[in-house]
């Protein structure tokens, strides 16, 4: 009678075309990844090797240091220093509009509690109206 291995009819079985083709694009992915992080690996020291070299050039005084010429460059850039002055203007109104907003959610809440401490200086005064009435004090 036969019929074939019924354990490839199962789903947990490690022969089955599903199977074998998740583990293949598992190791896939896995590889990938792994080319992925020598690469970062290897641009990352390279990139340290041409930092060391650049702070050896400016410390033996052969290159001028960058961050110098940058900012000179922004000082003489027209054009740069209009948008760093609207970006330091942007950030600052932005940071009054926080403030007030952050003022007026106080000024709220103070209010809020004042009210409440009206109610309770109305209930008092009533209370203590109905106590002088109530002895005929008056």
């Amino acid at each position: 009678m036969g019929g074939g291995d019924l354990n490839l009819k199962k789903s947990w079985h490690p022969q089955t075309l599903r199977n074998v083709e998740k583990v293949w694009k598992a190791e896939q992915k896995h590889e990938a990844e792994r080319k992925k992080i020598e690469e970062l690996q290897r641009e990352l020291h390279e990139e340290r090797a041409r930092e060391e070299m650049q702070r050896y050039a400016e410390d033996v005084g052969a290159v001028k240091k960058r961050e110098e010429e940058k900012k000179r460059d922004v000082l003489n850039n027209p054009v740069k220093m209009k948008k760093i002055k609207e970006l330091l203007q942007n950030s600052l109104e932005k940071k009054k509009k926080k403030k007030k907003e952050k003022k007026k959610k106080h000024k709220k809440h103070r209010h809020h509690n004042s009210s409440s401490e009206d109610e309770e200086i109305k209930t008092k005064y009533v209370l203590y109206t109905v106590y002088i009435y109530s002895f005929n004090i008056i």
